[in-house]
This record gives C-alpha cells, sequence and structure tokens, in this order.
C-alpha cells in the first residue's frame, strides 16, 4: 500500500490529464495483485515456522497437527506425546503442545495461581500475581536464547518454554508437563464412589501407590520429553 501512495503522488502531474475511467483501471492494475499478495501471504510467516518445527521433532513423538487458537491469545500448532504411550497413559498424562504467538505483547499465560506476562521496558518475562511480580531469567539453548517460566495448579504443574522469533514480537511457546494430579474414583448417578481398576494400576507402575490418588512423579515427565525440548536450540 505504500508503494500505491507512492506511485500516486509522484505521478500527480501527468494523473491531471487522464479521464476519470482510465485512472480507476490504472488504480485497480495496480492495487489488485498487491492486496492479492498481501492476502496471499500473510501467514507465510507461522505456516514457514511451522513446517520448520514439524522437520526437527524426534520420531520418537506422535505429532498431532492442531491450528486452533487458545485461551492465551496464540495458536496451538501441535500436540505432542511419546510413541510409545499406550491407550491408558493417553487418557491420564498429560500431552505437550508447541504454540505459535503473533505478538507477545499481547498474550497472557494463565495458571491457577497467576500468569505470565511479557514486560516491553524491560524485555523480560514475569509471573505476576496481584501485585507481585518475579521475573524469570533467560537460559541458552544452543545460541537460541529462551525463558522457562511455571504454570502450576492443583492438578497441573507445567514448564513454558518461551522464545523469539528473531527480532520479531512473535514468539514460539513450547507447553512441557512437569507434573499432573490423577484422580481415579469416579462417581455414578447416585453418587457413590467406585475406583478405576485400570488407572489404580497405571499409578502403581509409577510408583504411586496412594489409593488412586496423586502426582505424577517429575522425572516421568522430564524423561518422557528431554528430546523435545533440545530441539528449541534448532528451531
Amino acid at each position: 500500500m505504500l508503494l500505491l501512495s507512492n506511485l500516486i503522488l509522484t505521478s500527480q502531474p501527468m494523473l491531471k490529464d487522464i479521464k476519470p475511467k482510465t485512472l480507476l483501471i490504472i488504480l485497480l492494475v495496480i492495487a489488485v495483485p498487491i492486496t492479492l499478495y498481501i492476502f496471499l501471504n500473510k501467514n507465510k510467516g507461522i505456516d514457514n515456522i511451522k513446517e520448520h518445527i514439524k522437520t526437527v521433532i524426534p520420531n520418537k513423538y506422535e505429532v498431532i497437527e492442531e491450528d486452533k487458537e487458545g485461551n492465551d491469545g496464540c495458536t496451538i500448532l501441535y500436540t505432542i506425546y511419546p510413541k510409545e504411550y499406550t491407550e491408558l497413559e493417553k487418557k491420564y498424562l498429560t500431552s505437550s503442545t508447541i504454540r505459535y504467538c503473533k505478538d507477545m505483547k499481547n498474550v497472557s499465560f494463565k495458571s491457577q495461581v497467576g500468569s505470565v506476562e511479557y514486560n516491553k521496558e524491560k524485555d523480560i518475562w514475569f509471573f505476576v500475581d496481584g501485585d507481585y511480580r518475579s521475573a524469570y531469567e533467560k537460559v541458552m539453548f544452543g545460541e537460541r536464547e529462551v525463558t522457562i517460566a511455571e504454570s502450576f495448579g492443583s492438578h497441573l504443574d507445567a514448564n513454558l518454554y518461551i522464545t523469539r522469533v528473531g527480532d520479531s514480537d512473535e514468539i514460539i511457546v513450547f507447553h512441557i508437563p512437569n507434573a499432573n494430579r490423577i484422580r481415579c474414583e469416579e462417581y455414578d448417578n447416585e453418587g457413590t464412589e467406585t475406583w478405576n481398576k485400570d488407572c489404580v494400576e497405571l499409578l502403581a507402575t509409577m510408583g504411586i501407590h496412594d489409593a488412586g490418588n496423586g502426582w505424577v512423579p517429575g522425572e516421568i515427565y522430564e524423561n518422557d520429553y528431554k528430546e523435545l525440548v533440545e530441539i528449541l536450540k534448532d528451531i
């Protein structure tokens, strides 16, 4: 559009001698290709990022394409979990996600006790809980700068690996679980409590014997997703 404006300004003396109908045709010939180019390329950035990320995800992971808006101002690109997960593990364990955010200034990663937000003036991410703010440090993955923030609550603890796309306001976020609480009790229509046997047995395989109610040990997720976290240096 800037190109079109400049062209009109520099051509004003000549345009005075052109009939209105002819002028309209000239403007359409110029404007339509420019508008079409912008429309076709407006998502080129996210598409390129998405395809590149997929090429570096290790083969040990099942990758599910999402392309849906999250409640944090970002687009969920992929849901990811180890291919070796059983159907029961897929049901009770937490998968990871990779998200794309167009403008980090307008996102807020909320958890049960606060949110993770960006401060433009200080170029740093903060945990925010009311008036309380705590800054997260940046770490290096190869030559890539990454902020590791935490999202937690009564049933889920996860890390957010936040990295910038070049010098833009775009960011990529890896949402990697640390631990989650599994409850195996079930209730029928009359409120009678029963226990899901498969769930209890799954917890037992992870060393959880708290009557079907416990937290998945953090080392399980650390082992499950360590190869995924390592690709941050390659994106």
